[in-house]
């Protein structure tokens, strides 16, 4: 994985891609990569498929976000193959840039090898507590069915800030997911990923008995609520609850 920015690592939820196979590739233009993303690529002379643009529109005042979608094609050596030619897995790379500031550089962009991950719409979700969460969802392909998911709030110079939401990050050790691993039994993990529903904070994750297969979770359900805190804004665990099997 490659990135313009230095980004939190968060294996969430599983996710079902069978209906999502058939679905065509939308017209794409070619164009010359954004510099934010071009300075940043392997490939010498990238090219990027311009595929989708938006804005998300805040609802509590903070500065609105464009954000544009690209699929980058190397233009040098051996192409890494696509596993899913089709929608939306050649969202290969994203820019988030303020709305309404045409000619601003992104105040953030990140990219994805192509056949390894791809990105999802960007999105706003509100919180009670905390306001708004700007999301950009990453997802990984493989049985591990991660995602990676790149969580900001609006700051003071009204603009967003990426903070810490890394569940496990690989290159410091840290994140929330150590938190969780005192509310289970002795025996059990969880292996895949922990989705997170931004505006609770919460999600709901399988567990695994060391005993399982891959395929076959039998440990029961842990349920989380995260919350914020530490001068990093980064995410950690308020409350779990574990559910056994009932067999």
């Amino acid at each position: 994985m490659q990135l313009t920015r230095a980004a939190s690592h968060l294996p969430l939820a599983g996710f079902c891609s069978a209906g999502l196979l058939g679905l065509a590739a939308p017209a794409a233009a070619q164009v010359g990569c954004p510099a934010a993303l071009a300075s940043t690529l392997a490939s010498e002379n990238p090219v990027c498929e311009f595929l989708s643009q938006g804005e998300l529109h805040s609802v509590l005042g903070n500065s609105d976000v464009a954000y544009r979608l690209y699929r980058w094609v190397p233009t040098r050596g051996d192409a890494p193959s696509i596993l899913y030619d089709s929608a939306p897995y050649f969202n290969t790379a994203v820019t988030l840039t303020l709305a309404g500031t045409p000619g601003q550089e992104p105040f953030w962009s990140a990219h994805y090898l192509q056949g390894v991950a791809w990105f999802e719409t960007p999105h706003l979700a509100h919180h009670r507590k905390y306001g708004e969460f700007l999301v950009v969802p990453g997802r990984y392909f493989g049985t591990g069915s991660l995602t990676e998911d790149y969580v900001f709030m609006p700051n003071h110079a009204r603009s967003w800030t990426q903070i810490r939401s890394a569940a496990f990050d690989p290159d410091t050790g840290r994140g929330w997911l150590e938190g969780l691993k005192s509310y289970l039994p002795p025996g059990h993990g969880i292996w895949k990923g922990l989705g997170v529903d931004y505006t609770t904070l919460t999600g709901t994750t399988t567990v695994w008995r060391d005993t399982d297969a891959n395929c076959c979770p039998s440990g029961g359900e842990l349920w989380f609520r995260l919350q914020i805190a530490g001068p990093e804004l980064g995410f950690e665990i308020a409350e779990a609850r574990y559910t056994p099997p009932l067999n």
